[in-house]
């Protein structure tokens, strides 16, 4: 990977420069933890919300849902999360035009819920918990690998449910209301892959 002409003098110094480098990687690193704690903050309102959360009540509400067997990532709570951090997205199916939510921030939110749900689960919001990338790396990891298999599985199926995910997030549609959530060890396996949409 070859930096662009504007760039290559700032690359040159970091590939030279430890101390600049590890000066000037922080930027980045600290942007990233500061989305990364909004989107868990974003989270923590929208699980509470939905499932009906209240403080020492929270065990006895059973908040285990699962996913519809057709329709993963469509819990209006994803949405939510998503809805405040749209940008410009591309398609990862090339003769399709249409916008996608990344992969990557599918799986971030994914996790964030998972975090979320982990500080109810005394029954007591836990307020103080770290949504670190170390401490959710497996979450994260296990909606990756999830969202992976759709598209290897079906590039166009994949393709539907991440431009519809991004229409409604948009605003382009609304909420379906379901009640599920994602169990990512076993939640491939219960796909029903061919019911999908893939238009």
């Amino acid at each position: 990977m070859h930096p662009h002409k504007r760039y290559a003098q700032l690359a040159m110094r970091m590939v030279t420069d430890g101390p600049f480098t590890r000066v000037i990687a922080s930027i980045p690193n600290q942007r990233i933890s500061t989305f990364r704690g909004r989107v868990k903050e974003k989270s923590d309102i929208a699980v509470a919300h939905s499932y009906g959360l209240v403080p020492g009540k929270a065990q006895e509400q059973g908040c285990k849902r699962y996913i519809a067997e057709a329709k993963p990532y469509q819990h209006p709570i994803v949405a939510s999360i998503l809805r405040e951090n749209v940008d410009i997205f591309a398609s990862s199916l090339p003769p399709r035009p249409e916008k996608e939510i990344p992969m990557v921030m599918l799986a971030l939110v994914g996790a964030a819920i998972h975090a979320s749900l982990m500080d109810w689960s005394s029954g007591h919001f836990v307020s103080a918990s770290s949504f670190s990338a170390d401490r959710y790396y497996d979450a994260y990891n296990e909606h990756l690998t999830f969202l992976k298999g759709i598209k290897h599985n079906s590039a166009s199926k994949y393709h539907t449910m991440m431009y519809k995910l991004y229409a409604t997030t948009s605003g382009a549609t609304q909420t379906n209301g379901l009640n599920n959530s994602v169990t990512a060890s076993s939640a491939l396996t219960r796909l029903n892959l061919s019911a999908m949409d893939e238009d």
